[in-house]
């Protein structure tokens, strides 16, 4: 795990770091090709994306933490991107996008919609209620369009779990109840056999 900062930063991890350094590392996604070695986000809300990709010799696994201000700047693409290189298909890429508050109960600012639509180019993913209304946003449907433009296959990408914050008795949410709780722990490892 690293320390999530609601940014686009991608940490390599080689696989013989040291647990508690990778933790002070300031980022929002990981990348591995070490087999054995596995990689968690913490979300409470937010959308923990899992990706996987295969290719002659070499298997790459990547876990992501995207809330909409990493939507915005651009996690999931430099995910990909990082997850992807050395010249594995961006279409072999599978993907899987966890438990997150749903368009049903992630209500928010005008200007935080106008940048979620900006980043995906997709108006479809604000919802509003009425006149009047704050504007509610699907940040699962908004991460996978980032993954849809990052150049995934549409069957390769798996939405996974209901909205947190209505899930209450399964999930944790910050929108539920506040900072202080608890966290799910998504996470994705490369068998020791691959």
């Amino acid at each position: 795990m690293v320390t999530q900062v609601h940014g686009a930063g991608v940490v390599e991890v080689a696989g013989d770091e040291r647990p508690e350094v990778v933790e002070r590392i300031a980022a929002d996604a990981l990348v591995t090709s070490a087999p054995g070695v596995a990689l968690a986000v913490r979300t409470a809300d937010c959308v923990p994306v899992l990706l996987a990709v295969e290719g002659p010799g070499v298997a790459r696994v990547a876990a992501v933490h995207a809330g909409w201000r990493g939507v915005v700047a651009g996690v999931i693409p430099a995910a990909v991107l990082a997850l992807t290189a050395g010249g594995l298909a961006t279409t072999a890429v599978r993907a899987s996008i966890g438990p997150a508050i749903d368009g049903c109960c992630f209500e928010v600012h005008p200007d935080v919609s106008e940048a979620l639509v900006a980043a995906t180019g997709r108006r479809e993913i604000v919802i509003v209620r009425g006149p009047g209304s704050r504007p509610h946003v699907d940040l699962r449907r908004a991460a996978r369009w980032s993954l849809l433009s990052a150049g995934l296959l549409a069957e390769h990408i798996d939405l996974v779990g209901p909205c947190t914050r209505c899930a209450a008795s399964a999930f944790h949410s910050y929108r539920r109840e506040g900072g202080g709780r608890g966290r799910q722990l998504s996470f994705v490892v490369i068998s020791g056999d691959a």
